[in-house]
């Protein structure tokens, strides 16, 4: 890796972090990353608690950098693997244009996701909107027409009771008024 030291002696430093994230420590933090670990991993694996391995991160611009390195140098490696695997395999082809190009290769129905699910946030407002008013017309007038009619498929699921309990108090609600 790098020569440079991660550490530097500071009189003044105040955590635990300068006790527990010595050049050693950070060192084997780093080969663990650079295998494909994430931060928290490496961290646990090395006795280190994974929020002073956060901390000292943001504060220290060298192992920032040296961590983002090796992040790079893991990620570069599997894309090698799965690209010499893509030759004998379509399935891995397939799984490295899925992820790397979702809006063209991902399955339809991850391609939906993406794209919000066919349903618009103005959509969802209007529905909630009217959800609420829906509900506010049950309890001040009882001769008041379900607006469920007037929502989107994937709103009227929400609107509608759970469960036989619900609906009872529902009916319950309405005798009363």
């Amino acid at each position: 890796m790098d020569d440079k030291p991660i550490t530097s002696p500071k009189k003044n430093a105040v955590g635990r972090d300068r006790e527990v994230m010595t050049d050693a420590v950070c060192e084997k933090i780093l080969v663990s990353v650079k295998t494909g670990a994430s931060l928290k991993v490496a961290a646990e694996v090395n006795g280190v608690n994974v929020n002073t391995a956060r901390a000292f991160r943001r504060r220290n611009e060298i192992f920032k950098e040296r961590c983002e390195q090796a992040e790079a140098d893991a990620e570069r490696r599997w894309i090698l693997r799965m690209n010499k695997h893509s030759e004998k395999s379509s399935r891995a082809c397939e799984w490295l244009l899925e992820r790397r190009f979702p809006e063209r290769w991902a399955r339809p129905e991850v391609r939906a996701q993406l794209e919000g699910g066919g349903i618009d946030a103005e959509q969802v407002v209007q529905g909630i909107a009217k959800l609420l008013s829906t509900l506010a017309g049950h309890h001040a007038d009882t001769s008041q027409v379900d607006a469920e009619d007037d929502l989107p498929a994937e709103l009227k699921e929400i609107a509608a009771p759970s469960d036989e309990s619900d609906a009872d108090a529902e009916d319950e609600d309405v005798t009363r008024s």
